[in-house]
């Protein structure tokens, strides 16, 4: 279930959000708020996956509201006034609607949030010790889309700013967690940490010679990709496919 904490001052625009969310499955209204400030204390009792809320509120904007909400909970703003889209998703809003709500438009942004928390989630699963098993999927995103990829389909994931790129079935999507993260979750025996941006499949491994510095490796995966191997982890390579007799 979505847990979504409705916010504005005006109580039809209150009773009217609360109507259009029984149509869409799978979603909770945990609690309602008149101002941003009362919304920030409910959050902490009704803990939201979404918080719908207008701009224009005594004591508390929506916009000021969104400067301090926490990052793991998403919002967007439903408001009659067009001037501050802007500002709106310069603050990270998941949806900008504009009054009166349109259905479809309210629908597809509750899905696009459900899409966004199970990725939250798929992260946070890489946070705990134990290596995932093979057949463990994580919900990653290519464009607007979503897909379930398992482990044992993986052949490289390389470091992308604050993603990572998960090559897969001959795709590459994301996922929003750092490379450290996702490396303890994978299984040593399988995969190799080829530099500080790689981790690459040692089956996916199609050929290796010598790389341009003194030390390193150079491999080209199946996919046809071809990765430079740090002098630090050349060592762990040869030793894993027998190549350092010592």
């Amino acid at each position: 279930m979505l847990r979504v904490l409705l916010v504005d001052d005006e109580k039809l625009a209150l009773m009217e959000m609360q109507r259009l969310l029984k149509n869409i499955p799978d979603v909770e209204v945990v609690g309602q708020a008149i101002n941003g400030k009362e919304a920030l204390t409910l959050i902490e009792s009704t803990s939201p996956h979404l918080v719908l809320l207008d701009i224009r509120m005594p004591e508390m904007t929506g916009l000021e509201f969104a400067e301090k909400v926490p990052s793991h909970i998403h919002f967007v703003f439903c408001t009659a006034y067009s001037e501050h889209t802007f500002e709106a998703f310069a603050l990270n809003a998941a949806g900008y609607l504009m009054k009166p709500i349109e259905p479809t438009r309210l629908a597809a942004v509750v899905q696009k949030v459900k899409l966004m928390v199970d990725e939250d989630v798929s992260a946070e699963a890489l946070v705990e010790d134990a290596c995932l098993p093979d057949s463990h999927g994580l919900l990653l995103k290519s464009g607007q889309e979503y897909q379930i990829i398992k482990i044992r389909d993986i052949d490289r994931v390389e470091s992308v700013g604050n993603h990572v790129a998960i090559y897969a079935l001959n795709k590459k999507l994301y996922l929003h967690v750092s490379l450290s993260k996702i490396e303890k979750k994978l299984n040593p025996h399988d995969f190799i940490k080829a530099s500080r941006s790689d981790i690459v499949r040692l089956s996916s491994i199609k050929t290796l010679e010598d790389g341009m510095a003194t030390g390193t490796l150079s491999v080209i995966l199946n996919t046809g990709h071809e990765i430079e191997i740090s002098r630090r982890q050349a060592h762990s390579l040869r030793k894993s496919f027998s190549l350092d007799i010592k």
